[in-house]
């Protein structure tokens, strides 16, 4: 059998199937245009590389197959096509990609021409046409912290000079010594009350550090976040966020690109329209791509989010905010909706041991018959802003116990809209080939309740019975697709 190397290989030897534009730059010739400044042995100066006509500095003389994969990002880059690209290990993949990519970028920042009255064009060298972002992510920040490593070799030595950001998580980036010691919701909800209070030391700063920023070229990781911040006080959270704006490479993990839920909460500062796209270790994306595209709803999520619905009943009243956000008759729809899922899933027949699978449209079937047809593609964005606002409610909530990473409601809400993420019911047939349900009883759980008006906490109860509605994508194309929709270059 074929090797993953060997198919690759065979892959990129081939031009692209009839009917499948995959923009796959492939070319591995000889650059006739490439050609190199050798530097002397006392020349302490990064060497210059003149590649597809681009001045590539690189740390230490180059090896051929490194200026080849630089020539490969070029092209991909010159003429807006996808790549696919593989490098033996040790032969600085990283490196090549970064000096490969921010000297093309230099290319693309071009003075802005403005026009008189009679349509005579002059150049403003006061200003310059912003750079094509490069947007560059990986699995883990682990692996970021050795590409951030990389970036500030090429940027010490280069005449690179990008304004960069490294974005993470509330979990991640906290500075604040209280906060930062919880986790999930309860950690978002009193975020949000020292911000809105101005009671965060932290988060003040941040205006003032920004300004400081826009005065001088700064390579930070995670790690050097994290200590700049308490030694400056100021918060890296919200710091990263304000200069991802105007940031020419923003580095990031997989997730942020391809999990929708991340991805919209970025779109505020983060424009990929005509960005540069790197995934680096890409062999790990295609099962990540599918895992982001995938769900398992438990019996316990099912019973949880109607508790949940329950706690913002009973807060009704006691918050102007709270009530404006949320009417009783709204809840008491969400809650009966939640009901008769939980209700619906508790009578799937499942005759088999390893469970009940179905094709992905039967998903469609089910939360018709589980609603009463209430919920469906004309429905599906009220319920979901319902939902969002009902998540909103009880992250302001002052409950300890809300110490989760996400709140079962909100993992519903992601559900209903993955598998009514089509525009329309006719559109859906096309995506729900590529998706498989699957139903089967988890031992280790507890059983459905239908008696709702006795619902206990069951967090940390673990009983046979329980059942786990599974919705899973076997098409990594389509987290891809909802991606390049933004406008991606390459």
């Amino acid at each position: 059998m074929a090797s993953r190397r060997d198919k690759i290989s065979k892959a990129l030897a081939q031009p692209a199937q009839a009917g499948l534009d995959t923009g796959l730059s492939t070319s591995r010739a000889q650059d006739p245009d490439r050609s190199s400044a050798r530097p002397s042995p006392l020349d302490k100066t990064m060497p210059t590389y003149q590649l597809r006509g681009v001045a590539v500095d690189f740390p230490h003389e180059a090896y051929a197959c490194q200026l080849d994969f630089m020539s490969s990002v070029i092209e991909a880059l010159q003429t807006g096509q996808h790549a696919l690209l593989e490098s033996p290990t040790g032969t600085g993949k990283t490196l090549c990609l970064l000096c490969a990519a921010l000297a093309w970028q230099q290319t693309t920042a071009q003075p802005t021409v403005s026009t008189d009255g009679n349509g005579v064009g002059s150049v403003d060298s006061g200003r310059a046409a912003p750079r094509s972002r490069i947007v560059y992510a990986s699995r883990t920040h682990s692996q970021l912290q050795q590409v951030i490593r990389e970036l500030k070799l090429a940027v010490r030595h280069g005449s690179y000079d990008p304004a960069m950001c490294v974005l993470g998580s509330r979990d991640q980036m906290c500075v604040h010594p209280e906060v930062s010691e919880l986790r999930g919701v309860r950690q978002k909800a009193m975020c949000k009350s020292h911000v809105a209070s101005r009671t965060c030391n932290y988060r003040e700063g941040v205006e003032a550090f920004i300004r400081r920023r826009r005065q001088r070229a700064e390579i930070h990781d995670i790690e050097d976040l994290g200590e700049l911040g308490r030694r400056e006080l100021v918060c890296p959270f919200f710091a990263v966020r304000e200069l991802q704006a105007n940031a020419d490479i923003i580095f990031l993990p997989y997730n942020y690109l391809i999990d929708k839920s991340v991805r919209r909460s970025l779109e505020t500062n983060l424009d990929l329209a005509g960005s540069v796209l790197i995934f680096d270790e890409a062999h790990n994306l295609e099962g990540l791509c599918s895992d982001a595209s995938s769900l398992d709803l438990h019996t316990t999520d099912l019973q949880n989010a109607v508790r949940e619905v329950e706690t913002v009943m009973r807060m009704l009243g006691s918050s102007a905010d709270l009530d404006s956000q949320c009417s009783s008759d709204e809840l008491e729809m969400l809650k009966g909706l939640l009901e008769g899922i939980v209700r619906e899933l508790d009578a799937v027949v499942i005759s088999k041991p390893e469970g009940l699978a179905h094709d992905g449209q039967w998903a469609l079937e089910f939360f018709d018959r589980a609603t009463k047809g209430q919920l469906n593609f004309a429905t599906r964005d009220m319920l979901l802003d319902l939902i969002d606002r009902v998540v909103s409610s009880l992250s302001s909530a002052s409950d300890p116990s809300q110490n989760q990473d996400t709140l079962c409601v909100q993992k519903v809400g992601a559900l209903i809209a993955l598998v009514f993420q089509a525009v329309s019911k006719e559109e859906s047939l096309q995506h729900s080939k590529f998706y498989k349900v699957h139903i089967h009883v988890d031992p280790n759980m507890k059983p459905a309740r239908r008696n709702f008006g006795e619902f206990t906490s069951i967090r940390g109860q673990r009983q046979s019975g329980g059942r786990i509605f599974g919705y899973w994508c076997f098409n990594p194309g389509i987290a891809m697709q909802s991606l390049h929709a933004y406008g991606i270059r390459s």
